[in-house]
C-alpha cells in the first residue's frame, strides 16, 4: 500500500519484470496528504514528480521513468538495457501517467 508496484507482463501472460517507485516519502504524500486539511485541497492542483525503476524479474535493472517538475508532463527516460524496445519504455510511462492521477 505505500509504493506503486506494476507487474509487466508478455502477450501470453508470463511476467517478464517489475516496475517499483523509487521514492517512498512521494507515493505517501500523493496518496494520503489529501486528508490534511488544507493541503488535500492544495494537493490536486500541485503535480507531483514520481519516478520508476524497471527490473527484470531477477533484479537487473533495465531502465527509469522519472517525471519532471512541471506545469505540463514531462519526462526523463533512461534505458540501460540495449534490447529494450523504447517505444515499449515511451508507451508504458504515458499509461503509467494516465493510471497514477487516480
Amino acid at each position: 500500500l505505500a509504493r506503486s508496484t506494476w507487474h509487466l507482463q508478455d502477450s501470453d501472460g508470463n511476467e517478464r519484470g517489475i516496475a517499483k517507485e523509487r521514492n517512498l516519502f512521494a507515493a505517501l504524500f500523493r496518496r494520503y496528504g489529501s486528508l490534511v486539511p488544507y493541503i488535500g485541497e492544495l494537493l490536486g492542483l500541485m503535480p507531483i514528480a514520481y519516478n520508476f525503476d524497471f527490473a527484470t524479474l531477477d533484479g537487473t535493472h533495465q531502465a527509469t521513468v522519472e517525471r519532471i517538475w512541471s506545469i505540463r508532463d514531462r519526462y526523463r527516460i533512461t534505458a540501460t538495457d540495449p534490447a529494450l524496445d523504447r517505444r515499449l519504455l515511451i508507451a508504458l510511462a504515458v499509461c503509467m501517467d494516465a493510471l497514477q492521477r487516480r
